[in-house]
């Protein structure tokens, strides 16, 4: 998956990027990305401006808003990235 995304960024050069990575998992395994990938995604279009949505919004999420700021927090990429609460509305200008 991160591979198509560091193909599409070269050859699209995105703005914006949305992800879901709230780790969601069920017992097949993971269905949706988590804070690895996310920085993955980060390292593949630092210069893209990131939306990261879809925590705490189904029971089956592992990966808490909270969680994720720390982890961004820690890596020190937090400044073109979104985590948008219930209701945000957000405006990139």
């Amino acid at each position: 998956m991160v591979f198509r995304c560091k193909k599409c960024n070269d050859l699209y050069h995105p703005d914006i990027i949305i992800v879901n990575a709230c780790a969601a998992k069920l017992p097949v395994g993971r269905l949706i990305m988590n804070q690895e990938d996310v920085y993955r995604v980060y390292q593949a279009a630092s210069d893209s401006t990131i939306i990261i949505s879809h925590m705490e919004s189904v029971s089956h999420a592992t990966v808490t808003r909270n969680d994720m700021r720390n982890f961004l927090q820690q890596k020190g990429i937090s400044s073109n990235i979104h985590i948008p609460n219930d209701g945000d509305v957000l405006s990139l200008d």
